[in-house]
C-alpha cells in the first residue's frame, strides 16, 4: 500500500476546495508554528483549522508576492541544478489522513523542492551559506514524511542575492518528533480544545478574530487582579527601561556628530543615516542570530 496520495492536483492551489482541505489536516506551513519555530503561533494555527472561515484567505502581501515569484525561482533553480520541475498538488499520508503536505514542485532526481522568496534582510539574518532557516527545514522534513521522498531541496531568493539552495536529507528522528506534535495538536482540534497562549502576536489576533463582541457584556474573573497587578507593575519598568535605552542612544549619538555609522572595536554597532525626507534617523545594529 502506498503511503500517501495526491488528493488535490496543483491547479487547485488557492481555490475554494484547497482552503477546505488545508483545513483537514496539519501542512507543511503548519508544522513549524505547532512546534514554536515559525512566524505564527500554535493556537493561531488552532484556530485556522476549528474556524477556517475567520482567517483571511488572501494573505499578506509577502505571501501574495512569494506566490506570485515562484515561477521565477523554479525556473533559476532548473537553470542553477541542471534539475527538471515538475507541478504537484496537495499530498495526504493514507496511514493518518490529517498529515497533509503542499510541495512546491517535485524535483526529477527523487526530491522535493520549497521555494521561499525572502528579503536580504532576512536572508543575511536566518540563512547561511551551510544551512537553511530553520522554519523551511522543519517543512522539509515534513514534507519529505508525507509524500516519503528520501530528501528535499530549498531554494531561498531574494532579488538583490544570488539564488541559495540546500539540499536536505530525510531525519527520522525529527520526523517522528513533529509526526508527534501535529498529533498532539490534531486532538486539541477534533476535541475543541485550544492551546495555552502566548506572547505571540498571531495569538492575539487570532482570539481578536475568535468571537464576535457584543457590546455591553461583561467579563469578570477574581484572578484577574494578579494579572493586571502584574501589567500595571511591567508597564512602569518598561517605562524605565525605555528610558535607560533613549539615554545609550543619545550618548552614542553625542560622540558620532556627523558620522553616519559607529563602530566599536572594529564591530558596527549602530548607523544614523537620513531617510527620504531628509531626517536623520538611529538604528542600532541587531545581532546575527
Amino acid at each position: 500500500m502506498e503511503i500517501a496520495r495526491e488528493i488535490l492536483p496543483s491547479g487547485a492551489a488557492h481555490t475554494d476546495d484547497w482552503y477546505a482541505t488545508r483545513a483537514q489536516g496539519i501542512g507543511g506551513s503548519d508544522i513549524a508554528s505547532i512546534v514554536g519555530a515559525g512566524y505564527r503561533s500554535a493556537y493561531a494555527i488552532w484556530l485556522d483549522k476549528t474556524q477556517p472561515d475567520t482567517r483571511d484567505s488572501t494573505g499578506n502581501l509577502q505571501m501574495r508576492r512569494g506566490n506570485a515569484l515562484e515561477p521565477i525561482v523554479a525556473s533559476e533553480f532548473e537553470a542553477e541544478t541542471g534539475l527538471t520541475l515538475t507541478d504537484t498538488g496537495t499530498w495526504q499520508r493514507t496511514d493518518n489522513p490529517h498529515h497533509l503536505a503542499n510541495p512546491d514542485r517535485f524535483v526529477s532526481d527523487g526530491g522535493g523542492l520549497e521555494i521561499k522568496c525572502t528579503s536580504s534582510l532576512i536572508v543575511d539574518q536566518y540563512w547561511s551559506d551551510d544551512e537553511p532557516r530553520h522554519s523551511a527545514e522543519l517543512q522539509a522534513q515534513w514534507c519529505m514524511h508525507v509524500t516519503g521522498r528520501p530528501h528535499w531541496w530549498i531554494a531561498a531568493w531574494c532579488w538583490e542575492k544570488p539564488l541559495r539552495t540546500y539540499r536536505i536529507d530525510r531525519d527520522p528522528e525529527t520526523i517522528a518528533w513533529l509526526a508527534s506534535e501535529a498529533d498532539a495538536m490534531w486532538k486539541l482540534v477534533e476535541s475543541g480544545t485550544p492551546p495555552d497562549v502566548d506572547a505571540h502576536p498571531t495569538t492575539g489576533e487570532a482570539l481578536s478574530r475568535q468571537w464576535e463582541q457584543k457590546f455591553g457584556a461583561t467579563a469578570d474573573n477574581d484572578d484577574w487582579e494578579l494579572l493586571h497587578a502584574q501589567y500595571l507593575d511591567l508597564s512602569r519598568q518598561k517605562r524605565e527601561i525605555e528610558k535607560h535605552i533613549d539615554l545609550l542612544k543619545h550618548q552614542v549619538m553625542a560622540g558620532m556628530c556627523e558620522a553616519t555609522e559607529a563602530y566599536a572595536g572594529g564591530t558596527p554597532i549602530a548607523t544614523w543615516r537620513s531617510d527620504k525626507n531628509g531626517r536623520r534617523r538611529f538604528t542600532w545594529a541587531r545581532p546575527l542570530h
